[in-house]
C-alpha cells in the first residue's frame, strides 16, 4: 500500500504552483472571472477524458459530492485571484493554503478523527505562523497608489479570508466524496460539472457577455494541470488517510509559493516571513509522524 503522506506531499507541490500561476495571471492584468472561465475550458475536458479512459469515472454517490465541490473551489479561487491583486504573493498565499484549519475542526467533530499530541502542536505552530504572516499586513499603506509589495490592503484581507474558508469547506467535502466509496476521478469530474457552468456563468452575468482570453492560452493549460494533480493526488491519499492530517499537509504549497515570489518577483523578505513559514515546516513534519 502506498504512502498516503506521499501523495498528500506531492499534492502540495502542485498547490504551491497553482498559487504562483495565480499572481502571475494578477501581474498580466487577466480579470479573475476570465481567468476561472480560460482555466474551466481546458479543466473540464480534460478530467472527462482522462475519466473515460481509465474507466474510473462513475456517476455515484462521490459524483454528486464533487458538484458540491465545485461549487466551493469556485467560490474560493476567485476570491483568491481578486486578493492577490491587493498584495503580496507571499502573504495571501500562506493565508489561504492555511484553509485546513476548517478541513480539520470539521473531520475531528464529524468524522470521529483523532487527535493526538503532534497534530496538536502542528495546528498551535499554524496559529503562530498565521499570526508571522499577518503581522506583516499594514492595510493603509500605499505607495503610488498600489500596496507596498510585502502588504496587503483590507479589500485584499477580506477576499483572502473569504477564500480560506470556501477552501477548508471543499476539501472537506473531498474526503465525504472518497467515504461514499467512490474514485477520485468521480469526485474531481463532478467537481468539474458544477465548476465550468459557474465560471462561464458569473462572467457573463457580471460583463452581459464576454470574450475568453484565449491568448493567454498557457496560463490556462498550467492552471488546469496543477490543480488537476494537485486534487487527484489528494483525492487517492484520502482513500486511507486521516483527512485531519493529509488536508493541512497537502495546503502547505505555501511555502513553495512564498519562495517562488520572494525570489522572482523580489517580495521583502522579513524576520517574521521566516518564522512564519519555518513553523509551516515544522507543522508539516508533525503531521507526517503523528
Amino acid at each position: 500500500m502506498q504512502n498516503p503522506i506521499l501523495f498528500a506531499f506531492g499534492s502540495m507541490i502542485f498547490y504551491g504552483l497553482a498559487d504562483w500561476l495565480y499572481k502571475q495571471v494578477a501581474i498580466k492584468g487577466i480579470k479573475p472571472h476570465h481567468f476561472m472561465a480560460l482555466q474551466a475550458t481546458f479543466f473540464m475536458p480534460s478530467i472527462f477524458t482522462f475519466g473515460y479512459f481509465s474507466n474510473d469515472l462513475h456517476f455515484d454517490l462521490s459524483y454528486l459530492f464533487g458538484l458540491g465541490a465545485g461549487l466551493g473551489l469556485f467560490l474560493a479561487l476567485y476570491n483568491f485571484s481578486i486578493s492577490l491583486n491587493e498584495g503580496a504573493v507571499s502573504i495571501a498565499a500562506p493565508i489561504f493554503r492555511l484553509s485546513f484549519i476548517f478541513t480539520v475542526v470539521l473531520a475531528v467533530i464529524t468524522l470521529n478523527e483523532p487527535i493526538n499530541s503532534l497534530k496538536i502542536a502542528a495546528f498551535l505552530l499554524c496559529f503562530v505562523a498565521i499570526w508571522l504572516l499577518l503581522g506583516n499586513i499594514l492595510i493603509f499603506k500605499e505607495k503610488n497608489g498600489m500596496p507596498y509589495e510585502s502588504h496587503i490592503s483590507k479589500k485584499g484581507l477580506f477576499r483572502v479570508l473569504l477564500a480560506t474558508f470556501f477552501m477548508g469547506l471543499t476539501s472537506f467535502i473531498y474526503k465525504l466524496g472518497i467515504l461514499a466509496g467512490g474514485t477520485p476521478i468521480s469526485v474531481v469530474c463532478g467537481q468539474a460539472t458544477t465548476f465550468f457552468p459557474c465560471a462561464y456563468g458569473f462572467a457573463l452575468a457580471r460583463d452581459k457577455g464576454f470574450t475568453v482570453p484565449l491568448k493567454y492560452w498557457y496560463f490556462g493549460v498550467a492552471a488546469a494541470f496543477t490543480q488537476l494533480a494537485a486534487q487527484i493526488l489528494l483525492l487517492k491519499g484520502l482513500i486511507n488517510g486521516e483527512a485531519s492530517v493529509l488536508i493541512p499537509i497537502a495546503q502547505m504549497g505555501f511555502v513553495i509559493t512564498a519562495i517562488l515570489g520572494i525570489v522572482f518577483l523580489r517580495e521583502r523578505l522579513t524576520m517574521s516571513k521566516v518564522f512564519g513559514l519555518s513553523a509551516t515546516v515544522l507543522a508539516f513534519v508533525c503531521l507526517a509522524l503523528s
